[in-house]
């Protein structure tokens, strides 16, 4: 079982307010609402993938900001694990998120990180839904991706 500090419980309650998660959920909202418009009148596709890119970034940084404040060597161990391994990309998320995951079922973090959480995780499920729904924008999105990486 994993282990905490009252201090790394304490910066996880302290880490989030209100303000902003609801920051947050008005930018990714504003994107959505963006790649709707483009959906419904065929529009730019490449605009429409960087849209999806930027909303993915959003929320990526936020899961890693969470888990610099819960473990900040979290990642550097990760990556020292996989480290001359051939590990896929998802492999590799796993294995930097499992300690956060493990945390946030042991520990009480509050309910405003509770929301944070859950905004994160909820967006991440709807651009793979989107991904599915919306095939042919694939590539667009692939593109727009690598073209950052």
């Amino acid at each position: 079982m994993i282990k905490a500090t009252k201090k790394q419980i304490q910066a996880m309650k302290n880490l989030y307010q209100k303000s902003d998660v609801e920051s947050l959920e008005k930018m990714i909202q504003l994107h959505w609402k963006k790649i709707e418009e483009i959906v419904e009148n065929d529009g730019d596709s490449a605009d429409l993938a960087n849209n999806v890119v930027m909303i993915f970034h959003l929320v990526f940084n936020e899961r890693m900001h969470m888990l610099a404040t819960f473990d900040a060597k979290a990642y550097e161990r990760a990556v020292n694990d996989v480290q001359d391994k051939e590990i896929t990309q998802k492999d590799f998320s796993k294995l930097v998120f499992k300690n956060l995951d493990s945390a946030k079922q042991n520990f009480a973090f509050g309910q405003t990180f509770y929301n944070m959480d859950r905004l994160v995780s909820n967006t991440m499920r709807d651009i793979r839904i989107f991904m599915r729904k919306y095939p042919k924008y694939e590539e667009a999105i692939r593109t727009a991706w690598q073209s950052e990486h």
